[in-house]
């Protein structure tokens, strides 16, 4: 019963923050975008590329299209469509009087944007599979008490050591005890001779 009233609540919540948006996605005039639509928006970032020491780029700074907007609760806005364009800098040497150089500087531009699952199948991990449905990598086998002081990591879908288990100089961790053990000197094999 608790269960059926946690579920009713989070379906109002979730109509009551619908009803919030719904206003804002509706457009004023035939043509126009809603203001929290999945498009592509003019932003301003850094540029990627630094300068050489001593040198600096005017501007610093270009204006790109980037997707941005509202998507249902497991999708985010993503490029649906991307270009690249050249940007124009001037390249100022600091240090010596050389005249400034015009340089290009290669952007990802967006053209095109879709609702879409921001993690895909390609970001799992070896022992992960991918579910379309909640957009995430998931483990094929349900978490398993871990003896002590193993812990279930949901990245490799096994019990690890303790992310913070650490060994000194020396010592390696064992992964089946996370104690730290002196770590083995390798030995070369002894050669073989053949006596006649």
């Amino acid at each position: 019963m608790r269960a059926l009233w946690g579920l009713w609540g989070a379906l109002m919540g979730l109509q009551a923050a619908t009803a919030l948006i719904s206003p804002l996605c509706n457009p004023p005039a035939k043509g126009r975008s809603c203001k929290v639509d999945c498009i592509p928006r003019e932003v301003v970032i850094p540029l990627p590329s630094r300068p050489r020491p001593g040198h600096i780029h005017i501007p610093d700074v270009a204006l790109v299209k980037r997707c941005a907007g509202f998507c249902s609760l497991r999708l985010a806005c993503v490029p649906a469509n991307i270009s690249t364009v050249v940007w124009k800098v001037m390249d100022i040497d600091r240090v010596s009087k050389v005249p400034p150089k015009t340089k290009s500087i290669r952007l990802e531009h967006h053209e095109a944007c879709k609702c879409d699952c921001e993690i895909k199948a390609e970001d799992c991990n070896p022992g992960q599979v991918y579910d379309p449905q909640s957009c995430k990598c998931t483990c094929p086998v349900r978490q398993q008490a871990c003896p002590a002081p193993l812990e279930w990591s949901v990245e490799l879908c096994k019990c690890v050591c303790p992310s913070k288990a650490t060994c000194p100089k020396g010592k390696s961790l064992d992964p089946n005890t996370c104690r730290c053990d002196i770590r083995k000197k390798r030995t070369k094999p002894d050669r073989c001779v053949l006596v006649p």
